[in-house]
Formats: C-alpha cells, structure tokens, sequence
C-alpha cells in the first residue's frame, strides 16, 4: 500500500477497493483527503497512506435541480433532484460527495450537523481514450447517508 504514489488515480484505486484513503504527514500528523504529494500544513514530504473513517458532520450542501448529463442518466432531474454537501469528516479533513438519505425536494428539512457516514456504490463510468473510443468500466462512487 505505501509504494502507491500521492496521485488522484491511486485515491480512485483504492475507492474501487472500498476505502477512504488519504495521506497522512509522519512529521505534524495533519491528514489530507483526496491525497497530496506534500503536506499543506508544514510542507514536508514524509507521508504514508492512512485509511480514514468515513464518518463525520455535515457542512453544506445544494439541492442540485440542474446537473450533469451523468447524473441524469441515474434519474435525476428538474422534478428529482439530488443532495451534494461537504462533510467535515472525524478524521479532521473535509471531503465532497452525493448525499443520500433525505428528501432532496424539501431540503429545509435538513440539518446542517446531522452526522452522515459514506458508503461506496457500485456504478460505471464511461472512460473515453484520446482516440475517443468509449468503454464502460466499474466503478466506486463515494456517497454520503446518515449514520
């Protein structure tokens, strides 16, 4: 595990393995997630892979009417809308995601605090090469819901 590089890829390899890894600094303890290559605490380089628990607040979040052509080939649109929020995780950092669990057209009945837990879906991404051949692969989405 500590010979993967610091890089967006290895994050992505290791969501597809369902888990949250982060980089975490040997010389002030300061976790970082999506993994950097230097700390943004101290900037020293010593760092190693930490498993982070998905656990924590959450700090906001949008009720998303509009979005991607992704997320509205799931279902989702004007009339069904979906949750994205940062959660302030227990581990100390912040991460980004698609929050679950609550009715995305009354979102006056969320609570800014509720605590939330992530879990990883199963999905598919389509990956389009530079030649723009297109093929589906597996992938991991990283969701929040609550605890």
């Amino acid at each position: 595990m500590s010979q993967k590089p610091f890089t967006v890829q290895s994050y992505v390899d290791f969501m597809n393995e369902g888990k949250l890894m982060g980089s975490k600094c040997k010389s002030c303890g300061h976790v970082m997630l999506p993994p950097k290559s230097v700390c943004e605490k101290c900037f020293e380089h010593d760092l190693e892979w930490v498993e982070v628990e998905g656990k924590g607040k959450l700090a906001s979040f949008s009720a998303i009417h509009v979005g991607s052509s992704f997320m509205n080939a799931k279902g989702y649109s004007m009339k069904e809308p979906y949750l994205f929020g940062t959660v302030d995780l227990d581990a100390g950092p912040s991460i980004s995601g698609h929050i679950k669990g609550f009715d995305a057209k009354d979102p006056w009945s969320i609570k800014i605090g509720t605590r939330l837990k992530v879990v990883f879906e199963d999905g598919v991404e389509i990956f389009t090469d530079r030649k723009g051949n297109k093929e589906e692969r597996p992938k991991k989405f990283l969701t929040f819901v609550p605890e």
